[in-house]
């Protein structure tokens, strides 16, 4: 099968979104915190989140067009503090829900049955029930021209991480916290390690 940009252009809205969202293989999702200036907390479901370096640590992830309401936007110009929480498929369920759209005075705590916690020293919420929790700090955000979505990058203030999912090199381990990815929008999948190969050279 060969399809151009035309094809794809031509095809239907929902089809064509689950191709493209899932054509590139699974991807982590993370459940992202933020807290309004009424500080009601919101979560809300991302599966762009990637790597922008470790020195300092960065990362960042993909918001959609700002052409409906979004909280976590909103949330993000009045504190630049949030979280990202891991999502295992013991709470997968719970964490989908997290990706419905409700009023902005709803916090997605209570509508999945998710358990907030907090940061002494930070104004950020976490998810108690992740393996992993990180909090950021926003440090840029840009948008592309080519679909007017948001690229938002967070600087990594802290790291809550269980001792036993990290190996002695520093790796997370991720098939053993049990971590959940997505292929396309609703299509989850667990992670399975296949092997571990030394430092490529030439």
């Amino acid at each position: 099968m060969q399809i151009n940009f035309n094809d794809i252009m031509e095809m239907d809205k929902r089809f064509r979104a689950n191709l493209i969202n899932s054509v590139w293989g699974v991807r982590t999702i993370h459940l992202l915190g933020t807290r309004s200036k009424e500080n009601i907390p919101n979560l809300s479901l991302v599966n762009s989140v990637f790597h922008l370096g470790a020195n300092p640590p960065l990362m960042g992830f993909v918001m959609r067009p700002l052409t409906v309401r979004r909280d976590s936007w909103n949330n993000l110009l009045e504190n630049p503090f949030f979280s990202l929480n891991s999502v295992q498929e013991s709470f997968l369920n719970k964490a989908h829900q997290c990706s419905a759209k409700y009023d902005a005075e709803v916090s997605e705590f209570e509508a999945s049955g998710l358990t907030e916690t907090h940061d002494n020293d930070l104004p950020v919420t976490y998810v108690k029930e992740s393996a992993v929790k990180i909090s950021l700090e926003m440090r840029e955000n840009f948008e592309v021209k080519s679909n007017n979505t948001i690229i938002i990058t967070g600087e990594v203030k802290k790291l809550f991480i269980d001792d036993d999912y990290i190996d002695e090199e520093g790796n997370f381990q991720a098939e053993k916290a049990g971590i959940s990815g997505v292929a396309g929008l609703n299509e989850y999948y667990n992670f399975r390690k296949v092997k571990n190969l030394p430092y490529a050279r030439p």
